[in-house]
């Protein structure tokens, strides 16, 4: 029986603030991989699912059994990783009981999946904000910040 394909990805298009929102309030606490399986996006139209978030420093750590961040914290992102050390934490994490338990395979998204994703399903130059509004250059400092929207 084939299984679904998701993807883990370092997702670096949020805010930080937004992502630790999201990560914080009350809610169980569960096992990092636990939460990593769970954290999967379908993405519409497609066959695959990708990360909501990146990679925890819990989650690297669960897996991998050690933390090469420099910025230390266990919500934050993992850093400090190459291409080869994703490639050893995906097939550890493909052995690993919670994600065998799913019936998952985890792995690296191509450059079309990504920019689909990107895109959430759109064909534009650029996605679209939450209320609708098209992402363009004059749009552009509502959601990332760049060399004309950084005050020094």
């Amino acid at each position: 029986m084939k299984r679904p394909v998701l993807l883990v990805i370092l997702l670096a298009l949020a805010a930080a603030a937004v992502w630790l929102a999201a990560r914080g309030g009350g809610g169980e606490r569960r096992d990092p991989v636990e939460r990593l399986v769970a954290e999967m996006v379908p993405i519409p139209g497609r066959d695959y699912r990708m990360g909501k978030y990146e990679v925890t420093q819990a989650q690297w750590e669960a897996v991998m059994g050690e933390n090469p961040s420099y910025f230390k914290g266990a919500d934050h992102p993992v850093e400090c990783v190459s291409w080869d050390d994703c490639q050893a934490f995906l097939e550890k994490l493909n052995a690993h009981p919670a994600a065998r338990a799913s019936g998952l395979v985890f792995r690296l998204p191509t450059e079309e999946e990504w920019e689909t994703a990107c895109r959430a399903g759109s064909t534009n130059a650029y996605c679209r904000l939450a209320d609708g509004t098209e992402i363009t250059e004059a749009t552009l400092g509502r959601v990332a910040w760049y060399n004309e929207n950084l005050s020094t």
